[in-house]
């Protein structure tokens, strides 16, 4: 174990794994000491009931190299009915359009009618993928992206359309510096099966920083001011054995540690890696965590069955 590494794990051993221990990271990136290798996100995925009125938008951000990186951008409903997920209600033929700004830069209906389906279909064994039947009316993109802020919305084809979908986004080349450093999800947020589920996936060794977050009252107010917004989301976090390792649904509270005040460590590391601030006393929620390479899970729902639209967010903090 490198110095670096002992100092932010023996911070966060004694602090709970609370900011104490990121800002111990920070100041080892500030004095030009490096974090571990190979720990970025290599797939986000996010599950979550799509309306006509209410699509699925999957945000995500790629940062930290000048090469141009390629990513499987899959939007799945069809597939979710089979073996292993058996779910019901899917949405039945999706379509995915990937933005940069406002700009459509690439589109699909049926992945199995793209000139480049057999390289999708090859890629997505590569990266550890479900295989998707072919023929199906489920979707995927190969994109080479360079660093920036993108989005992918997936919504049905037809107007009265609507369903369970997934959207999945895979890093192809996990060496390649540039990564995804945060995903956002916006969702209708039901019950049941159709409460919003985000996974990730942290590669190689060592612990990852992160920051969580399950946002329903902040996007009723400026800039948002949308309505019908979920009024208390939760999120818990569960790692690949379906062990709950923390909860909250109050971002300024601790829920996991007697309840503690960490309203200023959230806020500071919000603006850190720039996202929008959540109102003080607020029902949104957030954590904080220190996560060892593997599979996690997020599942954002509505304190006392509440539903609404809600945005989950990954953010990478170091």
């Amino acid at each position: 174990m490198d110095l670096r590494e002992a100092t932010v794990q023996a911070t966060l051993d004694l602090s709970y794994g609370t900011t104490e221990a990121t800002d111990v990271a920070i100041a080892w990136d500030v004095v030009g000491v490096p974090t571990f290798e190979n720990r970025y996100p290599i797939n986000m995925s996010t599950r979550g009931y799509v309306q006509p009125e209410g699509v699925m938008i999957a945000g995500f951000v790629l940062s930290g190299g000048s090469s141009a990186k390629t990513l499987l951008l899959r939007g799945v409903g069809p597939a979710l009915v089979a073996a292993p997920f058996n779910l019901s209600g899917t949405l039945s033929d999706p379509q995915v359009s990937l933005m940069s700004g406002g700009s459509q830069i690439d589109y699909n209906d049926n992945w199995s009618s793209s000139s480049n389906a057999s390289t999708i279909a090859s890629t997505a064994s590569a990266v550890g993928a479900f295989a998707l039947a072919n023929p199906s009316a489920d979707t995927a993109l190969l994109h080479s992206l360079s660093s920036g802020v993108y989005s992918m919305v997936m919504f049905g084809v037809s107007s009265t359309d609507d369903g369970i979908g997934l959207v999945e986004i895979y890093d192809t080349d996990a060496a390649n510096p540039n990564h995804l450093v945060n995903l956002s999800t916006r969702a209708y947020i039901g019950t049941g099966d159709n409460v919003v589920i985000a996974g990730f996936v942290i590669n190689g060794s060592g612990n990852k920083y992160l920051l969580i977050r399950g946002v329903g009252p902040a996007l009723a107010a400026s800039p948002f001011y949308m309505s019908g917004t979920i009024a208390n989301p939760q999120i818990r976090l569960y790692d690949s054995s379906n062990h709950q390792l923390r909860s909250n649904s109050a971002w300024g509270t601790d829920e996991n540690y007697y309840n503690a005040d960490v309203s200023a460590e959230v806020a500071q590391i919000a603006s850190h890696v720039g996202a929008f601030s959540l109102a003080a006393g607020s029902h949104d929620s957030a954590l904080l965590v220190s996560l060892p390479a593997g599979r996690y899970t997020v599942v954002m729902s509505g304190v006392n069955n509440g539903t609404g639209i809600g945005l989950i967010e990954v953010y990478e903090v170091n």
